[in-house]
């Protein structure tokens, strides 16, 4: 009892004295630092409430929108059926450095069953896309690769995908300026689980780590050269072992690894404590009673609290532990829900975020779940707060559903042959206008229907207003 009270003591002098639902306009300590340009642009001001109507995507001359009238057409036994359109989805969604872009990873497939991955960088102020990063650049498949995940570094320098073959970085300074062609192509190997393979950006400096299971190995990058590791580590000499998940520290100053160990036929899971600097390994936290499971388990979500004194993990049982990085303590079991899924530590290390078929937020000090955001059956592929922690974005099957933490207001995102479109539940839009038949308003819960034409307004700063908490109001 005295080692738990100790762990969770470790929990909650990483936040404050107030179980809370997360801030709007404070970014939680230990969050990735703003860029200098953040930190002396001057207060955004809401735009008063507007007209109810809907207007064509211009500023100087908004104009009423006519939707042309569909065309009856005698139907021709003999004509061959037209191809059915192709399906996107978009399976993460990474915030840029000044949370005012975003990186869309997404998949399209025809049905062919022809599959095609690339990744959007988004502005959100104008809702263009400003360069597309294609999985067959740098790709030795002329069919390109499948992109299962991204990150983007806190400086902005580096964007990295994890692809179906390889691990590979863009410029981020570059792409944004519509250059799509990957500064490095690292790790690559074929015929090994995309999943496996790990990668994590430190939230200070240019430093990176990534996770090769091919040949075992942890390798450590410099990030201003990128050509090779300047230290590998590798793992399961004697005994097999597995990367789990992996992060850096708030200071960066240590790097945390799941580790999934296989001994006598059991497996237990245990979090290595490397030095960036040295590659070497600090300590290993074992967790020789709560880890050991009667059934498979393994590490999902690894999070750092944000003065790096504990580590909050998720497993796939639906189970969230806290581990002291002080010591070799057992962690201790802070949450049973009975589900699992991407998750996202919030608001001084208090909140924990799940993504399900809903948004689970549950407070960690108190144990129990406070909120829980209703979703339409499609699962969420990862939980993404903004680098200010006042938005997440999940990316569900086709779209992005932003929520706001201070008053839960949504924002749809989906992307379209011209661009992106933005719209809220009560109609405003901003972006692209071939997305305009999507609109949806919802109706008691889950159940949607289309919007009419004098219940959406065009408002071009919606992103911008969303971000600052201004009232998603006509």
């Amino acid at each position: 009892m005295r080692r738990a009270a100790l762990l969770l003591g470790v929990l909650v002098a990483c936040g404050g004295s107030k179980a809370r639902a997360p801030a709007a306009t404070t970014p939680a300590s230990g969050s990735a630092p703003a860029t200098s340009a953040a930190r002396t642009r001057a207060p955004y001001k809401c735009p008063p409430g507007r007209a109810s109507s809907i207007t064509v995507v211009s500023e100087e001359a908004p104009v009423p929108l006519v939707l042309p009238e569909k065309k009856k057409r005698k139907r021709d036994p003999h004509a061959v059926p037209p191809p059915e359109p192709a399906t996107v989805v978009v399976r993460d969604v990474v915030w840029g450095p000044d949370d005012a872009s975003i990186l869309l990873v997404t998949e399209r497939s025809d049905s062919t069953g022809t599959l095609e991955a690339s990744a959007s960088v988004v502005d959100l102020a104008t809702g263009s896309v400003r360069a597309v990063l294609d999985a067959r650049s740098g790709s030795r498949s002329p069919y390109g690769q499948r992109f299962e995940y991204a990150e983007w570094s806190a400086d902005g320098a580096l964007i990295g995908i994890v692809r179906s073959d390889a691990i590979a970085l863009w410029d981020g300074r570059s792409v944004t300026a519509g250059n799509a062609a990957p500064a490095f192509v690292i790790d690559g190997a074929p015929l090994i689980e995309a999943d496996d393979r790990k990668l994590a950006f430190a939230p200070v400096g240019h430093s990176f780590a990534t996770w090769h299971p091919t040949v075992k190995q942890l390798r450590f990058y410099d990030g201003r050269d990128n050509s090779k590791p300047v230290r590998t580590v590798t793992l399961g000499a004697d005994t097999p072992k597995e990367v789990e998940e992996m992060t850096f520290s708030p200071d960066g100053t240590r790097l945390a690894v799941a580790v999934g160990v296989v001994a006598s036929s059991q497996r237990h899971t245990q979090i290595d404590l490397y030095d960036p600097a040295s590659g070497a390994l600090v300590t290993t936290l074992h967790g020789e009673s709560s880890p050991r499971y009667d059934v498979p388990s393994r590490v999902t979500s690894l999070h750092w609290t944000p003065k790096g004194r504990g580590i909050v993990t998720v497993d796939s049982i639906g189970r969230a532990h806290v581990w002291s990085a002080m010591s070799d303590d057992p962690p201790t079991t802070l949450l049973e829900m009975g589900f699992t899924g991407p998750s996202a530590l919030v608001e001084s290390g208090n909140i924990l975020l799940v993504g399900g078929g809903t948004l689970a937020t549950f407070d960690l000090r108190a144990r129990k779940i406070i909120h829980d955001i209703p979703g339409d059956a499609t699962t969420i592929e990862r939980v993404r707060p903004n680098r200010a922690q006042t938005v997440v974005a999940l990316p569900r099957e086709d779209r992005v559903d932003l929520h706001r933490f201070s008053d839960n207001a949504h924002l749809t995102l989906r992307l379209t042959p011209t661009g992106v479109l933005l719209h809220s539940d009560s109609g405003l839009h901003a972006g692209a206008r071939d997305g305009f038949a999507q609109l949806r308003a919802t109706i008691e819960g889950s159940v949607t229907r289309p919007l009419k034409a004098d219940e959406a307004t065009y408002r071009p700063t919606l992103a911008q207003d969303f971000l600052a908490s201004c009232p998603m109001t006509p």
